[in-house]
């Protein structure tokens, strides 16, 4: 009986590996449910028998049916795991019979570095070339199991994604969820740096897989209405612990002018920013990185003007007009190279979004990066523009050595109603405590040196034993002082200043994680939301952020379990996931368009969140579409987005 058991399991195995090829344990494991160790059993069982042979791929084993996988194939997989291999094979498939220069030049590759990889190709018999004159013209030699090939690692980082994706949630969501809580400074300083640790890590992740780089597809805009403050902020955010570690000063400045929530591409947006603030970061070794925000209406439009300027020794008057253009070559280091292709891309991505990129430089004065976009605005009214009645009249000190950063709390400081003073450093503070009328709070640059903020502490103590006191810190770094009343983390946002100020008078009144403006649309009780999500951390995660949203909410764990929900209860908003036992949330929803009218709004909430994953859920009947890590920001901008629709 034993035996029969194992032949079944073993037959249903080969099977699933004949019809998905290039799958992973943990998948195959999963679609089957089969325990891992079971698993593993039966596949070296297979694997012994000579029926499936299985191949490493970015450190995982990957399984295909004997005989299915071609020489050129096994030859290919394990180099499309290094990205420069993956781009020339993809120029060749684009352009075949390009030149060695014409592919170094296309790739902003140095001509050694070039040579090294397509030699490499050639040696394993992946790449041909025949000589034309004195050069030689490349080609793919079976570009058909290329491309089949190229599809396998493309399905096996679809699933990689999935796999980080789904604990990502949790661990994303349930801090967000603590930093709205009532917790320590301590406290508070521990859970932020395990979310500045984690967007990091999801920040790499994203790039890693990243399918419009991977694939060189013509990408078109992902159109939706966001917050830009909040993109500006998510931006900067993923560099804290990079400035922190180069002690740089990480700001941004936006005008009144600019819009509060437009229409565009967020990803996109995003993944402009973060090229140009890597760029500035890199290549300034002290001083600051500062993000200048500014508007022109134009109506229906706007102009938005974005400049990233840093304190780094400048770009040599040869190289600015060239700095977008891939066949810049004046630098020899690699690693410059690969920050210029950076650039190159992030004007692809502005010209898209019908604007345009340009750079300023004076050597030993630093650069600017300049670029504009194109974008309707939606008329929205954030919570924190205008006079904020906690804070109105109240005295504030600003002592910070950035100019920049004290020029960006005044400004914010007098729109919130306050009345604020403001110094470079710590020799005056007493000073000015005894010159004027008395102080309701203190804002205190730790940072650049702890030491400073501390001795100006020390100071103030001596004229004012009660004043409350805020040290402004790097991210992750703590000050072990019983001086300060709590910490504000550079780069600062929006949310966190006017927490750490309003605490002190009237306790925080806005999430100190995200942009409050995400969160003004939910009105509670307005909209009962469906949950049909499987995995029991994540179900946890998002009903609590539903609750904290003010939205009353079910769970159930797969699409069935919805369809009898909806035909027993009333509800306005499905939460879909796409992946679950027994029927998935495409099926479902299928389902649901089919017996239900379209008042009913489903949105996608799922680990899918490549290229094409959006447009499947859209396909299959559903209104949106928002991908895990799912932070509590972007949850309420999206129901808020359709309880108004």
């Amino acid at each position: 009986m034993q035996d029969d058991a194992a032949s079944e399991n073993r037959e249903q195995i080969f099977d699933y590996v004949s019809s998905y090829p290039g799958s992973h344990l943990r998948k195959i494991a999963r679609e089957l449910d089969i325990r891992l160790s079971t698993l593993r059993y039966h596949l070296d069982h297979l694997e012994k028998s000579g029926l499936i042979v299985s191949q490493k791929q970015n450190n995982l084993k990957i399984y295909f049916v004997s005989g299915k996988l071609k020489p050129e194939e096994k030859a290919l997989a394990p180099l499309l795991q290094q990205k420069r291999f993956r781009d020339i094979i993809l120029v060749l498939i684009e352009s075949p019979g390009s030149t060695f220069s014409q592919i170094a030049q296309r790739l902003s590759m140095s001509p050694s570095t070039a040579s090294k990889y397509i030699n490499i190709l050639e040696d394993r018999d992946v790449l041909s070339h025949e000589k034309v004159g004195r050069q030689k013209r490349y080609r793919i030699k079976d570009e058909k199991s290329v491309i089949e090939i190229l599809k396998t690692y493309k399905k096996l980082m679809a699933d990689m994604s999935y796999e980080i994706r789904m604990p990502m949630n949790a661990i994303v969501g349930m801090t967000s969820l603590l930093l709205n809580d009532n917790i320590t400074p301590e406290q508070k300083d521990f859970v932020e740096t395990i979310r500045i640790s984690a967007d990091a890590l999801m920040a790499v992740v994203n790039d890693i897989l990243d399918f419009s780089k991977i694939e060189r597809e013509n990408t078109g805009l992902e159109i939706q209405t966001f917050n830009l403050r909040g993109s500006i902020e998510d931006a900067l955010q993923s560099f804290a612990e990079k400035a922190a570690a180069k002690r740089l000063n990480l700001a941004y400045v936006m005008d009144k002018i600019s819009p509060n929530v437009i229409i565009g591409d967020p990803k996109k947006l995003k993944q402009i920013l973060v090229s140009l603030l890597d760029h500035a970061i890199n290549n300034t070794r002290k001083g600051e990185v500062v993000l200048f925000v500014s508007s022109v209406r134009s109506d229906p439009l706007f102009e938005i003007h974005f400049q990233v300027k840093d304190t780094a020794p400048g770009i040599p008057a040869d190289e600015i007009d060239h700095l977008f253009d891939s066949a810049v070559k004046t630098r020899a280091a690699n690693k410059s190279k690969e920050i210029y292709r950076d650039l190159v891309e992030s004007k692809g991505l502005v010209e898209l979004m019908s604007g345009r990129i340009w750079a300023e430089s004076k050597m030993g004065e630093g650069s600017t990066i300049h670029f504009t976009i194109k974008t309707k605005h939606v008329p929205n009214i954030s919570p924190l523009t205008g006079v904020q009645l906690p804070l109105d009249g109240k005295r504030i000190l600003i002592l910070d050595g950035s100019k920049t950063i004290r020029d960006f709390l005044t400004a914010q400081a007098i729109e919130w109603g306050m009345i604020p003073v403001a110094a470079a450093g710590n020799g005056d503070a007493s000073g000015l405590l005894n010159a004027v009328e008395p102080f309701d709070i203190a804002l205190l640059d730790a940072g650049i040196s702890q030491n400073l903020g501390l001795a100006a502490a020390k100071e103030i103590r001596k004229a004012d034993k009660s004043l409350p006191l805020v040290a402004m810190t790097f991210a992750g770094q703590r000050i072990d002082s019983d001086l300060f009343a709590s910490t504000l983390a550079k780069p600062i946002r929006q949310a966190d200043l006017f927490n750490s100020i309003s605490s002190v008078f009237s306790g925080p009144i806005l999430p100190s994680y995200g942009t409050p403006n995400h969160l003004e649309s939910a009105r509670p009780g307005s909209m009962r939301v469906l949950l049909a999500e499987d995995n029991l951390s994540n179900q946890k995660v998002i009903l609590m952020m539903l609750k904290r949203l003010g939205y009353p909410a079910k769970a159930v764990s797969n699409g069935r379990e919805a369809l009898q929900a909806l035909e027993s209860e009333h509800f306005d908003v499905v939460l879909m996931d796409v992946r679950m036992p027994e029927m998935d949330g495409l099926e479902a929803t299928r389902v649901i368009r089919q017996r239900w009218d379209g008042k009913l709004k489903i949105i996608a909430v799922t680990a899918y969140a490549l290229k094409g994953d959006r447009e499947q859920c859209l396909a299959a009947g559903m209104d949106d579409y928002i991908s895990k890590p799912v932070k509590m920001e972007e949850l309420a901008e999206m129901l808020g987005k359709h309880q108004n629709a």
